[in-house]
């Protein structure tokens, strides 16, 4: 999970690696440690992405307006 500004974000499309693996892609020129996360259907997380943003987008002029 990211944490933006106090809000909630998700990283369920990003593989968080471990530093171990961060270290090994210095090395990685075949670009073989490259892992994405897959869920089924594919459409599945293109609508939670859109969702999140435009949740982030309300969190951006709340806090807009809050502070006026």
């Amino acid at each position: 999970m990211i944490t933006m500004r106090g809000g909630f974000r998700s990283a369920f499309l990003f593989a968080v690696p471990t530093w171990q693996e961060g270290a090994g892609r210095l090395v990685d020129l075949a670009n073989a440690l490259t892992a994405y996360n897959v869920t089924n259907p594919p459409e599945d997380p293109d609508a939670r992405a859109l969702a999140q943003d435009w949740r982030a987008v309300g969190d951006e002029l709340r806090a807009a307006i809050a502070r006026q």
